[in-house]
Formats: C-alpha cells, structure tokens, sequence
C-alpha cells in the first residue's frame, strides 16, 4: 500500500512538474521573441485636453496566441511625456505555433495635460512591441491642418507652400514664390513659427536665399548648392477657415518694419 501511494504520488509531481515546465517554456518563448513592429492609431489625433481618445493597436505577433487586449500602466512626467502601455498576453498550457499572427487591440486614455504625448507599447516582458503620439492642445490652438499648397487669390500671383505640424499645431514651415519688380521670380522660406494670443494666426521669421552664380546652370532654373540665407523680415498668417488664408509681409526696416505684401490666398484642391 505504502508503494502504490509512492508511486501514485510520484506520477503526480512529474505530471505537475511537467506541465509547470511547458507553462515556463511557453511564456519565455513568447516573450523572448520581439513583436514585429506595428501601428498605434489614435482618434482624434488632437483635441484639447480632457477629451476621450481611442488608442488602437496592430502588428504581428510572433506565434499564434496574441494578446487580448492591452493596459495603461503609466504615464510618466519626464521629458519626453511618455504613456506607457502594456499587451496583455494569454498564458495557455496548450502550445502556441510558432506563425506570425496579426493582433489588434484596443482602449480609451483621455489625457490631461497640454503637450505631446509619446506612447510607448510594451511586451509583458518589456520589450518595445511599437510607438506612436498624440497631442493635446489647451483648447485655443486652430484645429485646422494648414499643410498644403495655396494661391494669391483670383489669379496665381504667388504660391504659398506650408507643412503644418498636426501634433504641435503651433509649428509651420515652408515658402513663399514670388516675384520681384523687374518681374523675376524670387522665394521666400518661413520656419520658427509661433501662434499669437489670438487663434488661428501665426507668425514666423522669413528669410531669402542666394547662391553664386553657376555658369553651368542653363537659361531655365536649376538646383544649385552652396546657397546662403538671411533673415529679411517677418511673416503673419491668419486663417479666416480651413480654405482662406491672410498672409502679410513685413520687411526688415527703420526705426520700425514695413508693411510690403498683404495677399489673400486660397487652398489648391488636389
């Protein structure tokens, strides 16, 4: 009798042990293996702080047990602002096939502070799975995405070209095609760009750029390095709406700037 418990009891802890052993085998395969990385989507992508948004992610996972849904574990106050988030991977007794898998999961996180927000997506084992960011404004910032390409309104007396950042929608870039009194063409470029304390208008430094001339160049223009630039003046944008622009000019001068160019642009449809 005293044999047969042994040996029952025996049987007992190897199975035990044994399945303990896969359980381990299983969830170290899974998290020694890095996610291919993925996409994190947000929605809306801006919006004013206290505001609900819709963190979706998707990728591949590295075997065919994907994680079921994903966790806010932090969101750091460091620079750069980072919210952490955590897969929640399924731990199965049963072996996962070692195929890549497609995932995507899903979860609400409404942020509070104004500023960008890194999002960091983390394996349980810590291990980055993907990245992504959203940016929430103070609720005055213009919610209009200037990028694109405008024209001097009712005929194409210059272009107007901006890249606005959709994350800090402070910040634009870009030029300006013009043309001088003798009716040859010239360029402007824009960059450090601030919104004033009113919304919807921005104002940035211009500057003009030159270069030597280039006997190699033919009669028609051509890309040229070794050009030099210098700030001339300052640039103020107000966009009446999300097609209407007011772009005034001002010139470096003395004892104040001048005000040169005042041109209402509108978007190029494309």
């Amino acid at each position: 009798m005293f044999q047969t418990m042994t040996s029952q009891s025996m049987n007992y802890v190897i199975r035990t042990l044994a399945a303990l052993l896969l359980l381990s085998g299983l969830s170290t395969s899974a998290h020694a293996q890095k996610v291919t990385p993925g996409t994190v989507d947000v929605v809306p992508l801006v919006a004013a702080a206290n505001t609900a948004r819709r963190i979706s992610i998707a990728g591949m996972w590295p075997n065919s047990c994907p994680p079921g849904g994903a966790t806010v574990v932090s969101e750091t106050t460091t620079s750069p602002r980072t919210l952490l988030i955590r897969l929640d991977e399924v731990l199965t007794l049963i072996a996962c096939a070692q195929v890549l898998t497609p995932f995507s999961v899903g979860l609400d996180y409404t942020p509070t502070t104004p500023g960008v927000l890194h999002i960091s997506v983390l394996q349980a084992s810590g291990l980055m799975a993907t990245s992504g960011m959203l940016g929430v404004t103070d609720g005055s910032s213009a919610n209009a995405n200037l990028s694109g390409t405008w024209f001097d309104a009712p005929s194409v007396g210059s272009l107007f070209m901006i890249t606005h950042s959709v994350l800090q929608p402070d910040t634009m870039v870009g030029s300006w095609n013009l043309f001088a009194r003798d009716g040859q063409p010239r360029w402007y470029f824009f960059h450090s760009s601030r919104r004033t304390k009113v919304p919807y208008v921005y104002e940035a430094q211009t500057y003009e750029y030159q270069s030597a001339p280039n006997p190699d160049c033919p009669i028609s223009a051509c890309p040229v390095p070794g050009f030099t630039g210098k700030q001339i003046g300052s640039l103020r944008v107000t966009a009446l709406t999300s097609r209407e622009l007011i772009v005034e000019h001002w010139l470096k001068g003395f004892p104040s700037d001048v005000l040169v160019q005042r041109s209402a642009m509108m978007r190029v449809d494309l």
